[in-house]
């Protein structure tokens, strides 16, 4: 765990892109769950 807070903190372009890639997750989860038709 200290290691991954570690390298994080190292290098802040990581935990953006990290940030990013959880924001599309989230958006991407919101449109399928408001057009359930499409995600089965």
């Amino acid at each position: 765990m200290t290691a991954v807070m570690t390298t994080f903190g190292a290098e802040p372009a990581m935990t953006m892109a990290t940030s990013v890639e959880i924001l599309g997750l989230v958006i991407g989860f919101l449109v399928t769950s408001s057009r359930p038709g499409d995600s089965m």
